[in-house]
């Protein structure tokens, strides 16, 4: 194999004379199993899979699974192509699938790739009309939450939050998620149906009223802070933490002025990082804003993605994740105008603030 991805997502190719960092991580773009670079005896070099039987197996419960899940549909009368070869983005997504006169995409994913990969073939498919959905393998079902299953995540009325899995002819949905990003663990509700059984018309209605995360949290002492937790914040020797409050001092805030982030949860589905430290950022932005200064969502947002190049916050994969995080954006600046009454919305949706 000449071609493998490295630790950022980028593709490497593999040549004789290539200088190549033997002591990065590599992995196979096709299945996400880890690869090693190794060289032939008249110099070449190539890219060998780590474990080759494991990547066979993986292989194998792939396509296994696809041809399950494309033969449940045929017999449901579903007009549905394994493996279309796409010319106009150059991609072939798993299954394609008529319904009514939309095109759904099943993408059957049983191992890790790149985030950015996902998104790229998202939108690729996005642009030629077709709707997609992702569904995850067994070994998404048995891990704790990671920046593949956060992606998939999708809202629908009756279902919450929730991520879709097919694994041994049994067809299961995690509903009603609640995050616990600390943890890296999400609680959820599970229903399970066998693929036999499998009412297709139903998952398309589910599919079809689904749309990017919602960001309500439950109420949960875990989402939190508590007291304890509050004052040893301060003392927490995280780079993040040490950053965010020097922060604070150069700009003469004190902790305690942040109170109302405390009755707020501890995480945000858009972002990584304490909400405590993200809104204390923007708090203290919009406080170097002259009065009647007004602003906008999207200039919030763009300031945060400052901060993130800066690496003072970090951003999730969420889907659409602009979009949620502007969603919490908004909530946040809400809860600021109810407590503080430092700002008001206007008609056109901006925002100014009217005192200090």
């Amino acid at each position: 194999m000449k071609i493998a991805r490295d630790s950022n997502g980028e593709l490497v190719y593999a040549y004789k004379g290539i200088e190549i960092d033997k002591s990065e991580y590599y992995a196979c773009p096709m299945c996400g199993e880890p690869v090693q670079i190794c060289q032939k005896k008249n110099g070449e070099y190539f890219f060998r899979h780590v474990t080759q039987a494991r990547h066979d197996g993986e292989t194998e419960a792939h396509q296994k699974g696809k041809k399950e899940l494309q033969e449940s549909l045929v017999q449901q009368g579903y007009r549905t192509e394994l493996e279309r070869y796409e010319a106009m983005i150059g991609q072939i997504p798993d299954l394609t699938i008529e319904v009514g006169e939309k095109e759904w995409v099943l993408e059957y994913q049983c191992s890790v790739i790149p985030i950015k990969e996902m998104t790229t073939r998202t939108k690729a498919l996005e642009s030629l009309e077709r709707s997609v959905s992702w569904i995850l393998g067994k070994k998404f079902l048995l891990k704790n939450l990671c920046e593949m299953s956060l992606y998939c995540i999708r809202y629908h009325p009756q279902l919450g939050n929730y991520l879709c899995f097919y694994t041994d002819k049994q067809w299961i949905i995690h509903h009603h998620l609640v995050l616990q990003l600390q943890k890296r663990k999400y609680l959820f509700q599970e229903s399970r149906c066998n693929l036999d059984k499998l009412d297709w018309k139903k998952v398309f209605k589910i599919l079809e009223e689904s749309q990017c995360i919602q960001i309500f949290q439950l109420e949960s002492k875990e989402q939190f802070w508590t007291k304890e937790e509050w004052h040893s914040f301060m003392l927490n020797p995280k780079k993040e933490n040490r950053q965010f409050l020097e922060a604070l001092y150069h700009q003469s805030w004190m902790f305690d002025q942040l109170e109302v982030c405390r009755s707020y949860p501890k995480y945000s589905w858009s972002i990584k990082t304490y909400n405590l430290i993200w809104q204390g950022y923007l708090w203290m932005g919009i406080e170097r804003l002259k009065i009647n200064q007004d602003f906008s969502i999207h200039q919030c947002y763009m300031y945060l993605k400052k901060l993130a190049t800066k690496k003072k916050i970090r951003f999730s994969s969420c889907y659409k994740q602009e979009k949620v995080c502007k969603c919490e954006i908004e909530q946040f600046l809400k809860k600021i105008m109810l407590e503080t009454n430092c700002l008001a919305l206007l008609p056109d949706g901006k925002w100014k603030k009217i005192k200090n």
